[in-house]
């Protein structure tokens, strides 16, 4: 981010936790923040795309 004006949807798993990171975001003076309604889950469930990272390069 370069500025508190540009576009920013802020999501998590269920949509509660990216809810509350939005309004802090807003209190902090970002204008243009939302969240994905439903988070993660909703948009698995809607049959959306979803892209699996590539961790090969990660010590487990």
């Amino acid at each position: 981010m370069t500025s508190t004006d540009q576009s920013l949807v802020v999501v998590c798993n269920g949509g509660y936790s990216s809810s509350l990171a939005a309004v802090n975001l807003m209190l902090l003076g970002f204008t243009r923040v939302s969240d994905l309604v439903g988070g993660h889950q909703a948009w698995k469930a809607a049959g959306l795309p979803v892209e699996h990272p590539d961790h090969s390069s990660l010590d487990f």
